[in-house]
């Protein structure tokens, strides 16, 4: 009984944590849940409630257990309320059976091999004090019918030998119901071991996931810088080019017009030198 308390604790962690991290992707990420973590939820309910399904099978002798194991049930149906981000429904999954204590059972089973017992010991008894009087055995009181007596004899000998047969039946199924249930405890520890270490590497690649996603965003957001940095430095570079170019062009022009004017106006500007100079000359002389 503790091994199924302390799994169904356990899984009842694991449906908190599930629900948590739901809610997280959906009031933070604005992500839906995927299909593979609404199988994840559903595989997780179907084993809460076998776990449930097990404990209302089985006996409960204690009232603490029972207050506890109606707290598991409480609990359960609380956080099937808290899920929410997909079509799910929360009737087929909520658990509504009763618990129910079995001390009066077991006290009526105490009170009836009690009571058997106490008559094959006493039959035991008559039949000792019967060998120990010899006098009794040679002299017995007359009766009317001395079949009477020995049916009754034969049925309390049928009484005790159904009585001693029923207790080695009740032995036997106890003892084959705590075989099984050890054997069934010890199947679901392993399989709960094995749930929790898939998880577990579940968890690790949902990690190892989110630091690949993480890491291409990153390098796709370098990429797309660089590409806009080199687009525009080859935009500048272009800009300059053309402006040199032109420039070049407007001072080549300019060149080839005073070529062409020097040119055409050089020998009139040749005379125009001679006259200042004789102009010169005459008034120095």
């Amino acid at each position: 009984m503790q091994n199924i308390q302390l799994s169904c604790e356990l899984q009842l962690d694991k449906l908190t944590d599930l629900i948590e991290e739901r809610h997280r992707l959906i009031s933070t990420l604005n992500i839906p849940p995927s299909t593979d973590d609404n199988i994840r939820l559903k595989t997780l309910l179907n084993k809460i409630i076998s776990i449930l399904n097990e404990i209302c099978d089985s006996p409960i002798e204690k009232k603490d257990d029972l207050d506890t194991f109606q707290g598991y049930i409480d609990r359960y149906n609380e956080l099937l309320t808290q899920i929410g981000g997909m079509s799910l429904d929360l009737d087929i999954y909520r658990f509504e059976k009763t618990l129910k204590l079995m001390a009066n059972s077991s006290d009526e089973i105490s009170s009836t091999t009690s009571t058997s017992t106490s008559k094959k010991v006493r039959f035991d008894d008559d039949i000792q004090y019967k060998d120990a009087s010899p006098l009794q055995s040679q002299f017995q009181p007359y009766k009317d019918n001395p079949d009477e007596e020995q049916e009754q004899e034969e049925l309390s000998q049928d009484k005790a030998q159904l009585f001693s047969s029923f207790h080695a039946n009740e032995t036997s199924r106890s003892d084959y119901q705590s075989s099984s249930s050890t054997n069934l405890i010890s199947n679901q520890e392993l399989f709960i071991q094995q749930q929790q270490k898939l998880m577990e590497q579940d968890s690790h690649l949902d990690h190892l996931s989110g630091s690949v996603q993480r890491s291409h965003g990153i390098s796709l957001d370098i990429n797309n810088e660089v590409t806009n940095q080199n687009e525009e430095l080859l935009t500048d570079l272009e800009n300059l080019v053309d402006n040199s170019g032109r420039g070049l062009e407007r001072a080549k022009r300019r060149l080839e017009i005073f070529e062409k004017t020097a040119r055409d106006n050089g020998p009139c500007f040749t005379i125009v030198v001679l006259i200042i100079i004789l102009f010169f000359l005459l008034v120095i002389l």
